[in-house]
Order: structure tokens, then C-alpha cells, then sequence
């Protein structure tokens, strides 16, 4: 993919995050706990499920987006134990990337080791508000590789958000998770006030660095597929 598609691509996916991050409609509740919730509605794009979380962090839109950015030798890969690596394939700006993202074998091995290849744009907007926008893509310097069942991801993103007005309460963060195959519980990370991480087997132990923040919002979408998961009620996939 030439610097030109890529951008326009990119571009294209970060239109669609607002999309979802600015239509409140048809959004429901489907489990809260720790100060965070997760909703869903049906995709009209694809046949399965949108995701997204919101809880609430104590800390700057950077803090947060440093603990929870999908690149190599930052913090992510550090807590997430759903992730084993992060790599950068190729950067064509400073906030225009290919990345290859493995993560480890699950359910006693029966879900095999994956890897991931996306192009991320990273954008960050007048109010400070952070986002990481990526769609799957194919690059020819990363071919599937034989130890891994290559992923795939739809349009996804997250969005770290300062809530305007408010300095001296918490930050207000949505989560949603790219590399999980299917809607997961809610874990409280350690460290953090009410940091949640919807992906399977994430048990986030991130040190604490937050003092006084501003509001801070962040929203990340994921669409589910229905494959491999029970069904609670209609329209609606939870994790076995």
C-alpha cells in the first residue's frame, strides 16, 4: 500500500471512530461493574456486534494514552497479557504506522497464537482529546507467518478524551479492545482508579503514576464477532 492509499485509508477509519463515538443511538448496557460499563448494538456493516467500554481514570489524556497504546516498548505490552509483542513493520509519519501485534494462545491452547496486521493513525485533536484509529491491512514485508493464525480486525479505535469544565475530578475513559476475538469480563487494573480492560485474560498491573488529572474520556469500539461465543440474549454475544 503506497503513502497515499494509506492516508486516505487511515483517514477514512478515524471518520468512522467519530461516527461511533458521536451516535449515541441504539447503544445498550449489556454490563457495568468497577465504574465502568459496557455497551453494544448491532453492526449495520456486518453480521456481529459494536462493542464499547466507559469507566473513569484518574489522569491526563497522555497518561492514559501512554499505559494503553498499542506499540512497541511502551507500557501495553508490559500488563496486557493478551498481547506477546508489538512491532512496527514500517512508519510512514510520525503518527502513521504498520504494526504486527501477536498475542498468546487461549482456552488451554484451543484458540492458537495470532498475530495481527494493521494500519494505525494516531490522531490528536484541539481539546486534547488522543486517538488511535486502525484497520486490518495486508503488507507485503509480513506475510502470515506459520506459528500464528493471522487476525482479523474490522475498523476499531479508542479516543482519550478530557471532559471539558472539570479539573479536579477523575478522568472518564472508554475502552474497547482490538485484539480479542470476543467480549470479555472486566478487569479492575491494579494501580489504577477504576481502569478496566475489556480483553480475555488481560490482568493489568500498571504502576501508579496518576495525580491531579482533568476529566478525561476515552472510547474505544470494537466490532464482535459471533464465532466461538455463547449467546446470552438476542443480538448479544458474552464470552464462554
Amino acid at each position: 500500500m503506497d503513502p497515499a492509499t494509506a492516508a486516505q485509508v487511515s483517514e477514512a477509519v478515524a471518520e468512522k471512530m467519530l461516527q461511533y463515538r458521536r451516535d449515541k443511538s441504539g447503544w445498550k448496557i449489556c454490563r457495568e461493574g468497577n465504574g465502568v460499563s459496557v455497551s453494544w448494538r448491532p453492526s449495520v456493516e456486518f453480521p456481529g456486534n459494536l462493542y464499547k467500554g466507559e469507566g473513569i481514570v484518574n489522569g491526563t489524556p497522555e497518561q492514559v494514552w501512554d499505559c494503553v497504546k498499542p506499540l512497541a516498548g511502551t507500557l501495553r505490552a508490559q500488563w496486557d497479557e493478551n498481547v506477546n509483542s508489538f512491532e512496527i513493520i514500517e512508519s510512514l509519519t510520525d503518527t502513521l504506522l504498520f504494526s504486527r501485534t501477536t498475542t498468546p494462545s487461549a482456552v488451554m491452547k484451543l484458540i492458537s497464537p495470532r498475530d495481527f496486521v494493521d494500519l494505525v493513525l494516531v490522531r490528536t485533536y484541539e481539546d486534547g482529546t488522543i486517538s488511535s484509529n486502525a484497520a486490518n491491512v495486508e503488507h507485503p514485508s509480513c506475510p502470515p507467518n506459520p506459528g500464528y493464525v493471522r487476525g482479523f480486525n474490522y475498523p476499531c479505535g479508542c479516543f482519550c478524551e478530557p471532559l471539558p469544565g472539570i479539573i479536579s475530578l477523575p478522568p472518564r475513559t472508554w475502552h474497547w479492545s482490538k485484539f480479542s476475538g470476543r467480549l470479555s469480563r472486566v478487569n479492575q487494573a491494579q494501580g489504577m482508579n477504576d481502569l478496566a480492560v475489556m480483553e480475555m485474560g488481560a490482568r493489568p498491573h500498571l504502576p501508579s503514576m496518576w495525580g491531579q488529572g482533568s476529566m478525561l474520556e476515552r472510547t474505544h469500539f470494537h466490532p464482535e464477532k459471533k464465532q466461538g461465543a455463547k449467546q446470552n440474549q438476542p443480538g448479544h454475544v458474552l464470552p464462554d
